[in-house]
């Protein structure tokens, strides 16, 4: 780890460490979403849910838990756990926001027996049920009154145990009396370690089977050292992490599709992707195959400053008397732009081509908490923002007029039509065609501008086997080790 993990409550705003350490090891979720075939496509399969239908209309989901489902201190998951987990998300009880969004549409929570519940919905709404693969279900009889702990004894239905929390790490070891599969691997150690090139040492000496992510100094020469080939491979786990840049649609010069084509356009990929030292690759939106919306990947638009300038002028903003500075109707194309404090070379790529451009940027600098006030207010022009989420997620609060999360006030009927159609299909293989649609109308209409997306590359010894990065991490319970001999 290269941060500590913080609380390993899943509902005490959990970090990235946090819930790599916990999901599906120690707290499940009713179903799991799995990746099948090379393309890694979703596919929804059995967790502490047996079964599960979906009324006509999808209003409503019935669920069936497995009957031998019990926790680590021996009692039987009910219909009561998942109830008070699901409704300890909805009702705000608990700091866990990126869970929250989709159950919006739930109305109801009810149990119907010990081992049967439905969940009702307000409208159909398919990613409710991908959300349940990924919200934890929590025991109702320990987290009751204190559902946000943040220290203690750590109790859910998985096939691990923590039974070792401190400074250095946290250890988890296999529970032998889990209730379904035993995974291989008896013993996994999670070690904090924040300097990169003590990670390396570990790793090449045998004591560090996993290294997820290299740090640009290390890439890609470590991967070309003599005998790198022989004792480890490289492991692309790929976040579906969206960077982009928000583009305020209500106002001038972003109300014109044209002078938001032209900022796709000023935004050379090769150069920001350069920045990043390399671990980064193009997207034109948050779609891409393994993203935030998941479908086929969509050429990003060329960089190319003439073309840039051209629809500039389509949409009246021109240098007419040479300056450097582009006006229209007596007025100079000055924007203000929303930046956090903390400088990033992506950033200044972005502004020093605005600037090239014909732009007078007002850069107006501040913390993540001040600049979200005024995104949501609208008072600005262009802002850099991140979407962080898991893979095949509904995209219809960043898109969608109205979206909790659609800070340029982007409208389109053409996209609210497809965002419509896509969360009313419950099989996630057959979004696929309409999310492909959607990245075409976002193509042609540029509500936002997209940067590269983190694509790290790390380490795995090749003694483990069954790793298989997906949705930015991999699963530890289909991990095993090769026998030495092997």
């Amino acid at each position: 780890m290269d941060a500590d993990p913080g609380s390993l409550n899943p509902f005490d705003a959990p970090s990235e460490w946090s819930r790599r350490i916990t999901t599906d090891t120690v707290f499940e979720t009713l179903v799991r979403y799995q990746p099948v075939g090379e393309q890694g496509q979703g596919s929804y399969q059995s967790g502490l849910a047996r079964s599960w239908t979906v009324s006509p209309g999808g209003r409503e989901i019935r669920i069936s838990l497995h009957e031998s489902a019990h926790w680590q201190d021996g009692k039987a998951v009910s219909a009561l756990d998942v109830q008070f987990s699901l409704e300890a998300v909805a009702g705000r009880r608990v700091d866990a926001e990126h869970y929250r969004q989709t159950l919006a549409d739930v109305s109801a929570v009810e149990i119907i027996n010990r081992s049967e519940l439905r969940i009702r919905l307000t409208r159909e709404n398919a990613f409710v049920l991908r959300e349940l693969a990924a919200i934890p279900i929590l025991p109702e009889h320990i987290y009751f009154r204190n559902v946000t702990q943040s220290k203690g004894t750590w109790v859910g239905s998985g096939p691990y145990q923590v039974t070792s929390e401190s400074d250095e790490g946290v250890v988890l070891e296999r529970d032998p009396n889990y209730w379904g599969q035993q995974p291989a691997i008896e013993r996994v150690e999670f070690v904090r370690e924040q300097d990169a090139a003590m990670a390396l040492r570990d790793a090449k000496e045998g004591q560090m089977d996993v290294v997820p992510e290299l740090i640009p100094a290390h890439f890609p020469e470590q991967l070309e050292a003599p005998g790198f080939d022989q004792k480890f491979s490289v492991v692309l786990l790929a976040p579906p992490l969206f960077n982009y840049v928000v583009l305020n649609t209500m106002r001038a010069p972003f109300e014109d599709s044209n002078a938001r084509r032209a900022i796709a356009q000023l935004v050379d990929p090769e150069a920001l992707i350069e920045a990043e030292g390399g671990l980064a690759r193009s997207v034109s939106s948050p779609i891409w195959p393994g993203g935030p919306g998941n479908g086929p990947a969509i050429e990003v638009p060329a960089f190319s400053v003439s073309e840039a300038a051209a629809l500039l002028e389509q949409a009246g903003w021109r240098d007419d008397d040479g300056d450097g500075v582009r006006a229209r109707d007596g007025h100079r194309l000055m924007i203000s732009v929303l930046a956090t404090e903390t400088p990033h070379p992506t950033r200044e790529l972005v502004l020093s081509a605005l600037r090239k451009a014909g732009f007078v940027l007002d850069v107006r600098v501040g913390s993540s908490a001040v600049l979200e006030n005024r995104l949501r207010a609208g008072d600005y022009d262009l802002a850099f923002a991140s979407w962080s989420g898991d893979f095949d997620r509904d995209l219809s609060p960043l898109l969608g007029s109205g979206g909790a999360l659609n800070y340029g006030g982007f409208r389109s009927p053409v996209v609210d039509e497809i965002l419509a159609k896509i969360r009313a299909t419950w099989d996630p293989a057959q979004r696929v065609p309409q999310v492909g649609r959607l990245a075409q109308a976002l193509r042609a209409s540029t509500p936002l501008v997209a940067l590269p997306a983190p694509y790290p590359r790390g380490l795995v010894h090749k003694r483990i086997r069954g790793l298989r990065a997906w949705n930015g991490w991999f699963s530890i319970r289909d991990l095993s080790v090769a026998d030495e001999d092997e």
